[in-house]
């Protein structure tokens, strides 16, 4: 009879304790832990318009952050036989929409790439 005493009065023990930290507890995050999560974007070209022979506008489906739209190390443009073509600079026209600068293009077939976009 003791024993079941004993256990009785420590479940009610801990169940107290339990309780008392439940309600003590603050809500939120708790520190040195982020519950964010980096999301995924699927960001795509809508177009791309050659307007002459040095500029090229690209149309993204969404907005593009600026820090990532305007940084000519996040395209590259090669000629047939892989000669790089070379980007000098970079207009925001609007938040889905940039201007590429580049060297004078010639009557060849270019392959855009561009990486490492992110949205608005």
């Amino acid at each position: 009879m003791y024993n079941v005493i004993k256990n009785i009065t420590l479940l009610l023990f801990t169940l107290l304790l339990l309780v008392l930290f439940l309600t003590c507890a603050k809500v939120g995050t708790p520190p040195g832990r982020s519950y964010e999560t980096e999301r995924e974007i699927k960001i795509t070209i809508g177009s791309v318009e050659v307007i002459d022979r040095t500029h090229l506008v690209i149309t993204f489906s969404s907005a593009i952050s600026p820090d990532t739209a305007l940084d000519i190390k996040n395209y590259s443009i090669y000629a047939e036989g892989g000669t790089v073509l070379k980007i000098e600079d970079i207009i925001d026209n609007r938040k889905d929409v940039v201007t590429l600068i580049t060297e004078p293009m010639e009557e060849v077939n270019y392959r855009l790439t561009i990486t490492n976009m992110k949205d608005e």
